[in-house]
């Protein structure tokens, strides 16, 4: 008889609510968005400082930079160590890999956070049905669960 992996989920995983997934979602966003306003103050002193002049091309280049610093961050967080972004940290929560518990790579993080910055409210709305498994994890092939272990 074939086993799929549907099959294994309710009782074997200790799944995160999706309230505290939210929470977690908010005190990573709210990070992103302080190191975007870091970011452009450093860029902003850094081309200030410099230059007097700057062309058009490192103007372009320093606003890249100051925009791709917080979406890094989104994309890769969860494959910080124990699959915690700060925000699950503090909710004790973690990224694992589904059916397999490891913690989140850095491709697996980008797999699974991509989806978020593309259809944000359409793929959160997928955590609260089934195994609550957002579209992001389905395609990066993690669950979100509570941590086992003390912070």
């Amino acid at each position: 008889m074939k086993t799929y992996m549907h099959d294994c989920l309710p009782s074997t995983y200790d799944l995160a609510t999706p309230l505290k997934r939210f929470y977690a979602v908010m005190i990573d966003v709210s990070i992103a968005h302080i190191l975007f306003i870091v970011t452009e103050k450093v860029v902003g002193l850094l081309a200030a400082w410099f230059f007097v002049s700057i062309s058009h091309t490192l103007e372009m280049t320093l606003f890249t930079i100051t925009f791709l610093v917080p979406y890094l961050y989104l994309l890769f967080a969860d494959a910080l160590p124990r699959g915690q972004s700060p925000g699950k940290r503090v909710m004790r929560m973690s990224v694992v890999g589904f059916p397999f518990e490891t913690y989140c790579t850095p491709f697996r993080s980008l797999l699974r956070n991509f989806p978020k910055i593309l259809f944000s409210v359409l793929d959160a709305i997928f955590v609260f049905f089934g195994h609550r498994r957002r579209l992001g994890d389905m395609l990066g092939g993690t669950i979100v669960i509570n941590s086992r272990s003390p912070q």
